[in-house]
């Protein structure tokens, strides 16, 4: 699997000199899943789009001092003004691509956390908001241009954090400091709201289909072709066949940390999830392109190639013909493991989509109205 490694975030210094920042109000901005937050002044302005170089659906923060700054840094054009970039990802992930993690002093794991690409001469190992941190100063590299720009990686717990600043000028530098101390990691799971419009849905597709979201869910960003959730991966139909690649995205309900830690590992051992039973609630959505099936989609025969991929038994489905090709029914040894489920097929023509709504047998009565209230809102070109 290629990951795209670019790491960053802000200098801390302790400037003894006023700062416009300090007389301004603030304003408390958090990503989607609200794991983390940072106070800014209550005139910047700041978005949540998805880092695609990154783990998870709507955990980037993208924080600036203008509507402009943000626009020309989305652009790709030189940012004059305030900047701060921020996201995360899990410190196992470092041990599926060989770096050692666990037995090593503090600042070792934050030079292998970088993969290798400084020194520690190159680094600056000073605490940012009470967490462990290294930074890089990257002005003179080109990779964002406009002004003063330093990368830095915070460890918090499991959690690796990632955080860029761009500064115009000095004194701009100064504000800057003064607001990295207000970043705030919460390793425990924030509480999640039924209501689920405080989030925007997972849209996929230009709007083939459209997933509801609860607030502290985290969506993970799939970009291999096979989840390791499944027991085999789906072959090309044809031998020479370009079409493109099915992915997935899998959505954790709880103990994201664990569920990543699995993910990793079998990453690492280039294998699948050898532990089939789950250990908490979770969503997969597998995007299959319809060239990789040779026959008409809507039939019990690819519903079955595609239930012998991801391990479990369909049973009491339903299927609708009209606007567009639907199964919606339960599910038994999801994954191959203890776990009970629901799902729903969708057949636009375009894509097949397949979602998997699970959890251990043993938590399934807890979770069951909340699979059918999530297939209830499920939107078919939305």
């Amino acid at each position: 699997m290629r990951r795209v490694w670019i790491i960053v975030s802000g200098l801390i210094g302790l400037v003894l000199c006023f700062s416009p920042v300090v007389a301004q109000g603030r304003q408390t901005v958090y990503p989607e899943s609200r794991r983390y937050s940072i106070d800014v002044p209550d005139n910047w302005v700041y978005e949540t789009r998805s880092n695609p170089n990154y783990f998870f659906i709507g955990e980037s923060l993208q924080i600036a001092d203008s509507p402009q700054v943000l626009a020309d840094y989305f652009a790709g054009n030189p940012v004059n003004g305030q900047l701060i970039l921020l996201d995360f990802f899990p410190l196992s992930t470092l041990k599926a691509f060989g770096w050692t993690i666990e037995g090593i002093p503090t600042r070792e794991l934050l030079m292998n956390a970088f993969v290798g690409t400084y020194t520690e001469q190159d680094l600056t190992f000073s605490d940012i908001a009470g967490y462990p941190a290294a930074t890089v100063d990257l002005t003179a590299s080109g990779y964002i241009m406009g002004g003063f720009v330093y990368q830095s990686l915070l460890l918090v717990g499991d959690m690796v954090v990632n955080m860029v600043t761009v500064s115009g000028s000095p004194q701009q530098i100064i504000e800057i400091d003064r607001i990295l101390p207000s970043f705030r990691f919460y390793p425990e799971q924030p509480d999640c709201s039924a209501d689920f419009s405080q989030r925007p849905p997972l849209v996929l597709e230009d709007g083939a289909i459209a997933l509801p979201l609860q607030q502290c869910w985290l969506v993970r960003t799939e970009d291999s072709v096979n989840s390791p959730f499944n027991l085999r991966q789906l072959s090309r139909p044809t031998e020479g066949d370009t079409s493109p690649m099915p992915y997935y995205h899998t959505i954790f309900w709880d103990s994201p940390v664990e569920f990543m830690r699995r993910v990793d590992d079998s990453i690492a051992q280039n294998a699948r999830i050898t532990d089939r039973n789950l250990i908490g609630g979770m969503i997969q959505v597998g995007i299959y392109p319809y060239e990789w099936f040779n026959t008409n989609p809507a039939t019990d025969a690819i519903l079955q190639s595609l239930f012998e991929q991801i391990g479990g038994f369909a049973e009491d489905y339903n299927v609708t013909q009209a606007p567009v090709y639907t199964i919606v029914g339960r599910l038994s040894r999801v994954f191959d493991g203890d776990n009970n489920g629901r799902f729903m097929l969708v057949a636009d023509g375009t894509h097949v989509f397949l979602v998997i709504i699970a959890t251990p047998s043993t938590m399934w009565s807890e979770y069951a109205p909340l699979a059918d209230d999530i297939l209830s809102r499920i939107e078919i070109g939305a």
